[in-house]
Protein backbone atom coordinates (compact mmCIF):
# COMPACT_ATOMS: atom_id res chain seq x y z
CA UNK A 1 0.00 0.00 0.00
CA UNK A 2 2.92 2.40 0.98
CA UNK A 3 4.43 1.95 -2.63
CA UNK A 4 1.00 2.38 -4.25
CA UNK A 5 0.71 6.06 -2.35
CA UNK A 6 4.50 7.10 -3.35
CA UNK A 7 3.94 5.55 -7.07
CA UNK A 8 0.66 7.94 -7.01
CA UNK A 9 2.65 10.88 -5.63
CA UNK A 10 5.45 10.52 -7.89
CA UNK A 11 3.29 10.57 -11.03
CA UNK A 12 1.80 13.34 -9.34
CA UNK A 13 5.08 15.03 -8.90
CA UNK A 14 6.04 14.28 -12.50
CA UNK A 15 2.76 14.96 -13.92
CA UNK A 16 3.08 18.71 -12.49
CA UNK A 17 6.84 18.86 -13.35
CA UNK A 18 5.59 18.34 -16.87
CA UNK A 19 3.26 21.64 -16.43
CA UNK A 20 5.76 23.10 -14.96
CA UNK A 21 3.84 23.61 -11.98
CA UNK A 22 7.35 23.27 -9.88
CA UNK A 23 6.08 24.49 -7.39
CA UNK A 24 3.46 22.19 -7.05
CA UNK A 25 5.82 19.45 -8.02
CA UNK A 26 8.42 20.28 -4.72
CA UNK A 27 5.03 19.86 -2.31
CA UNK A 28 4.79 16.29 -4.02
CA UNK A 29 8.78 15.45 -3.39
CA UNK A 30 8.62 17.06 0.05
CA UNK A 31 5.39 14.42 0.43
CA UNK A 32 7.48 11.34 -0.57
CA UNK A 33 10.57 12.56 1.74
CA UNK A 34 8.09 12.71 4.67
CA UNK A 35 6.68 9.50 3.95
CA UNK A 36 10.06 7.65 3.79
CA UNK A 37 11.07 9.43 6.53
CA UNK A 38 8.35 8.45 8.40
CA UNK A 39 8.69 4.66 7.35
CA UNK A 40 13.01 4.84 8.35
CA UNK A 41 12.19 6.01 11.81
CA UNK A 42 10.30 3.04 13.83
CA UNK A 43 8.23 4.98 16.31
CA UNK A 44 5.63 2.22 15.44
CA UNK A 45 5.89 0.32 18.98
CA UNK A 46 6.21 1.40 22.16
CA UNK A 47 7.89 0.04 25.63
CA UNK A 48 4.53 0.11 27.44
CA UNK A 49 1.66 -1.65 27.23
CA UNK A 50 -1.36 1.02 26.47
CA UNK A 51 -3.99 1.43 24.28
CA UNK A 52 -4.78 4.44 23.07
CA UNK A 53 -6.45 5.52 19.37
CA UNK A 54 -4.98 8.66 17.43
CA UNK A 55 -7.16 10.92 15.32
CA UNK A 56 -5.70 13.60 12.82
CA UNK A 57 -7.51 15.29 10.94
CA UNK A 58 -6.29 17.33 7.25
CA UNK A 59 -7.41 18.91 4.95
CA UNK A 60 -6.77 19.67 0.86
CA UNK A 61 -9.07 22.70 -0.76
CA UNK A 62 -12.60 21.50 0.09
CA UNK A 63 -11.56 17.84 0.75
CA UNK A 64 -11.36 16.50 4.35
CA UNK A 65 -9.98 13.57 6.36
CA UNK A 66 -10.22 12.20 9.47
CA UNK A 67 -7.93 9.38 9.79
CA UNK A 68 -7.67 7.01 12.71
CA UNK A 69 -4.81 4.86 13.79
CA UNK A 70 -4.67 2.31 16.48
CA UNK A 71 -2.38 1.23 18.98
CA UNK A 72 -3.21 -1.65 21.14
CA UNK A 73 -0.68 -3.34 23.10
CA UNK A 74 2.07 -0.52 22.57
CA UNK A 75 2.00 -1.60 19.47
CA UNK A 76 0.69 0.64 16.33
CA UNK A 77 -2.07 -1.43 14.38
CA UNK A 78 -2.33 0.87 11.55
CA UNK A 79 -4.89 3.71 10.85
CA UNK A 80 -7.67 3.62 8.03
CA UNK A 81 -8.73 7.30 6.30
CA UNK A 82 -11.91 8.55 6.81
CA UNK A 83 -14.18 11.08 3.95
CA UNK A 84 -16.81 12.97 5.42
CA UNK A 85 -19.55 12.98 2.93
CA UNK A 86 -20.21 16.98 3.39
CA UNK A 87 -16.65 17.85 3.34
CA UNK A 88 -17.10 21.07 1.88
CA UNK A 89 -19.70 21.89 4.08
CA UNK A 90 -18.00 21.27 8.07
CA UNK A 91 -14.98 22.52 9.56
CA UNK A 92 -11.87 20.54 10.70
CA UNK A 93 -12.92 20.57 14.16
CA UNK A 94 -16.80 19.88 13.18
CA UNK A 95 -15.46 16.59 11.33
CA UNK A 96 -13.47 15.68 14.07
CA UNK A 97 -16.48 15.62 16.45
CA UNK A 98 -18.43 13.30 14.17
CA UNK A 99 -16.52 11.25 13.46
CA UNK A 100 -15.79 10.80 17.48
CA UNK A 101 -19.27 11.06 18.22
CA UNK A 102 -20.43 8.18 15.27
CA UNK A 103 -16.97 5.49 15.77
CA UNK A 104 -17.21 5.40 19.75
CA UNK A 105 -20.76 4.81 19.34
CA UNK A 106 -20.25 1.42 17.99
CA UNK A 107 -16.89 1.15 18.78
CA UNK A 108 -15.31 -0.13 22.09
CA UNK A 109 -12.99 3.44 23.18
CA UNK A 110 -9.02 2.89 24.67
CA UNK A 111 -8.54 4.53 27.90
CA UNK A 112 -7.22 7.27 25.91
CA UNK A 113 -7.80 8.95 22.42
CA UNK A 114 -4.53 11.60 21.23
CA UNK A 115 -6.34 14.20 19.05
CA UNK A 116 -4.68 16.71 17.11
CA UNK A 117 -6.26 20.07 17.79
CA UNK A 118 -8.31 21.34 20.64
CA UNK A 119 -12.10 20.60 20.58
CA UNK A 120 -13.63 23.75 21.80
CA UNK A 121 -15.30 22.85 25.37
CA UNK A 122 -19.36 23.88 24.37
CA UNK A 123 -18.73 20.88 22.27
CA UNK A 124 -17.14 18.32 23.82
CA UNK A 125 -17.98 14.97 23.35
CA UNK A 126 -18.19 12.13 26.22
CA UNK A 127 -16.75 8.98 25.30
CA UNK A 128 -17.14 6.37 27.67
CA UNK A 129 -14.49 2.96 27.81
CA UNK A 130 -15.92 -0.55 27.89
CA UNK A 131 -16.32 0.00 31.39
CA UNK A 132 -18.35 2.85 31.42
CA UNK A 133 -15.50 5.60 33.01
CA UNK A 134 -15.03 8.43 30.77
CA UNK A 135 -11.94 8.28 28.30
CA UNK A 136 -9.21 11.37 28.27
CA UNK A 137 -9.48 13.04 24.71
CA UNK A 138 -6.45 14.75 24.97
CA UNK A 139 -3.98 16.33 22.94
CA UNK A 140 0.08 14.03 22.17
CA UNK A 141 2.33 14.76 25.41
CA UNK A 142 4.74 12.47 25.11
CA UNK A 143 7.57 11.90 22.03
CA UNK A 144 5.84 8.07 21.40
CA UNK A 145 2.53 9.85 21.07
CA UNK A 146 3.71 13.14 19.13
CA UNK A 147 5.12 10.75 16.40
CA UNK A 148 1.89 8.30 16.28
CA UNK A 149 0.14 11.91 16.12
CA UNK A 150 3.19 13.05 13.40
CA UNK A 151 2.28 9.76 11.38
CA UNK A 152 -2.07 9.46 11.43
CA UNK A 153 -1.79 13.48 10.00
CA UNK A 154 1.15 12.11 7.38
CA UNK A 155 -1.01 9.31 6.18
CA UNK A 156 -4.38 11.82 6.43
CA UNK A 157 -2.31 13.83 3.86
CA UNK A 158 -1.26 10.97 1.67
CA UNK A 159 -4.91 9.42 1.16
CA UNK A 160 -5.91 13.42 0.59
CA UNK A 161 -3.64 12.90 -2.16
CA UNK A 162 -4.29 9.70 -3.18
CA UNK A 163 -7.70 10.65 -3.27
CA UNK A 164 -7.20 13.88 -5.38
CA UNK A 165 -5.12 11.80 -7.99
CA UNK A 166 -7.92 9.29 -8.31
CA UNK A 167 -10.69 12.13 -9.04
CA UNK A 168 -7.72 13.53 -11.71
CA UNK A 169 -7.31 10.32 -13.37
CA UNK A 170 -11.28 9.63 -13.38
CA UNK A 171 -11.86 13.12 -14.70
CA UNK A 172 -9.30 12.89 -17.60
CA UNK A 173 -10.09 9.38 -18.48
CA UNK A 174 -7.00 7.52 -17.07
CA UNK A 175 -8.62 4.64 -15.45
CA UNK A 176 -10.05 3.22 -18.71
CA UNK A 177 -6.16 4.26 -20.68
CA UNK A 178 -4.96 2.00 -18.03
CA UNK A 179 -6.98 -1.28 -18.35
Amino acid sequence: KTNEIQNALRALMEAAAKRMAFEQAAVYRDQIRALQKVLHKQYGDSARDEDVDIIAVASAGERLCVNHAMVRGGRHLGDHAHFPTHGNAVTAEEALLAFIGQHYATHPAPPRIVLDRLLPEDDAVSVRGPDGKPVALLLAYHERERAWLALARQNAELALARRRLEADRGSLGLDAVQQ
